[in-house]
């Protein structure tokens, strides 16, 4: 220091530290995972959050805070909170057994940090850090990150979260078509669906699987197949016989799902026949052409049986048997009969 008349004096430090700001926010990437937390939430996903922000091995291990903003700088939703960057082997992230869904949301559950080296020809090291939220109110936002080593400056991240959705689709119906088709099928048939009602009151609905199963949303039978967007479709078989569900699930854009199903009954036996009891012909004579030449027709029979599906209809056909019926007479013509145990032709 100098005073008025030049005179100075000067003092020297012990040393200097330098310390350059050279970490940075290298990655944020965001999915939905399903809720395997002990938070007593309504909610069935969860948001995780992988963070990967690299520093000089020269330099100290930098702080690291996380929040979720309406912005990529704020923390309006859930304010910053420091990771822990102790190393965990371990990548699965445990979540504490204490959880509550109190306060803020989305909930903070915690995070784990890994240590890697990094690739290049300045030596770095990497923390990968997973972060997990609990999500149970709709609110699109983003994942913000700030990093911060020896000195004030810090380095910035954000991801965006477009679709923090936490309700499952509203359900709709399933028809047979046409609708006044039967629900027996034979397993070898083709089974036309349609459905509707299914929607998303946060957003719209990603697509659709078709399957079948022995219970509504089960596809232990028919494996579930994707069907995009459509709200048609021609289930193909070959199907097992017996009462069967065919489920439609509908999916949102986070995962959650909504089902319906319609109950169908795949029939593998035939009827067991029973006897035709009498048969009257009115013909002019035994030798006449067994076509034209029959004036009246009447027949009757005990009814068939069938455990499966019963019964939906009776035919009935006239042929005559032996050497001598012609070709013409060795054709049946069925005719529908009804469910009588009956059938006359005058």
């Amino acid at each position: 220091g100098w005073n008025r008349a030049g005179l100075y004096s000067e003092a020297v430090s012990d040393g200097v530290v330098a310390c350059v700001t050279s970490h940075s926010v290298e990655r944020i990437s965001v999915s939905w995972q399903p809720n395997n937390t002990t938070a007593n939430c309504s909610v069935s996903r969860v948001l995780l959050a992988e963070i990967v922000v690299a520093y000089p091995t020269s330099q100290p291990i930098p702080s690291v805070d996380v929040a979720f903003g309406s912005c990529e700088r704020c923390d309006d939703i859930s304010p910053f909170r420091s990771l822990d960057t102790v190393p965990i082997r371990n990548q699965s992230l445990l979540p504490s057994s204490n959880v509550s869904c109190a306060g803020s949301d989305p909930v903070f559950v915690g995070n784990t940090a890994h240590f890697t080296t990094c690739e290049g020809p300045t030596p770095c090291q990497q923390i990968r850090f997973y972060v997990l939220w609990v999500i149970s109110t709709l609110r699109p936002g983003f994942v913000v990150v700030q990093a911060a080593s020896c000195t004030a400056r810090k380095a910035f991240g954000a991801a965006p979260v477009l679709s923090v959705d936490a309700t499952r689709p509203v359900q709709g119906t399933v028809v047979l078509q046409p609708e006044a088709h039967r629900i027996y099928y034979p397993p070898d048939s083709s089974i036309s669906l349609q459905w509707s009602g299914f929607h998303d009151p946060e957003g719209a609905i990603a697509n659709y699987l078709v399957g079948m199963g022995t219970l509504l949303g089960r596809d232990d039978l028919v494996a579930f197949v994707d069907v995009g967007n459509t709200q048609v479709f021609d289930l193909p078989g070959p199907f097992t016989p017996g009462n069967s569900h065919i489920s439609v699930v509908a999916v949102n854009p986070a995962g959650l799902t909504a089902s319906a199903s319609v109950v169908v009954v795949i029939d593998a036996t035939p009827p067991v026949p029973a006897e035709v009891r009498e048969v009257l012909v009115d013909s002019p004579s035994v030798d006449v052409d067994c076509v034209e030449g029959l004036r009246g027709v009447h027949a009757a029979w005990d009814a068939f049986e069938d455990g499966e599906s019963g019964i939906a209809k009776y035919e009935v056909a006239v042929a005559c048997v032996g050497e001598d019926a012609g070709a013409r007479c060795a054709e049946r013509h069925f005719q529908e009969a009804g469910l009588g145990l009956g059938w006359t032709v005058e």
